[in-house]
């Protein structure tokens, strides 16, 4: 019984200690859901990174395979790889290449941001236009200081009124 617990801690002990042929890191260690990732891989015993690799993203007790393909040509041992991160996939998550020994890397992985509802336009009305205040901003407002020979400013201020409105100030006063 001791002679098989003192193999199996030695089994691990090897197991953990044991150098990895491959090193993976991120130029952030961030990645958001549902969107690429970038890594760079780097191979200590010298081989040339292939074009696509696998690696394993586990977050908790989830364990996903992600394909990583090549971005550029290989520098020497060192190339660099995009994914696609899962959908579903959010908080620390680690990640070691698949059949290969590797160092495991730990990204933070963000939600998606919600998207809005429709872009905004460029010529969209202001939240009060349309209420009982007919008036609104025209052209871009700004206001420049400089100083060559002396200090100088210009500023734009721009509304536009609706006058004759009916649903709303003069024009509703004197249709």
């Amino acid at each position: 019984m001791r002679a098989l617990l003192c193999l199996l801690l030695l089994f691990a002990t090897r197991a953990y200690c044991e150098t990895p042929e491959w090193l993976v890191a991120s130029p952030d260690a961030k990645a958001v859901a549902g969107e690429r990732f970038e890594l760079i891989v780097v191979s200590l015993a010298g081989a040339q990174p292939p074009d696509e690799m696998q690696a394993r993203l586990k977050v908790g007790a989830d364990e996903r395979i992600v394909l990583l393909s090549a971005a550029a040509p290989a520098e020497g041992a060192q190339r660099t790889y995009f994914g696609t991160m899962p959908s579903g996939v959010q908080g620390p998550v680690t990640l070691e290449l698949v059949a290969r020994a590797s160092s495991v890397l730990v990204l933070l992985v963000e939600p998606r941001p919600a998207m809005p509802a429709s872009p905004p336009s460029l010529h969209a009305k202001p939240a009060f236009e349309g209420t009982d205040l007919p008036l609104s901003e025209y052209d871009p407002m700004y206001f420049v200081v400089g100083g060559r020979g002396g200090y100088s400013a210009k500023f734009q201020l721009s509304f536009k009124y609706r006058l004759f409105d009916q649903s709303s100030g003069f024009g509703q006063d004197q249709p």
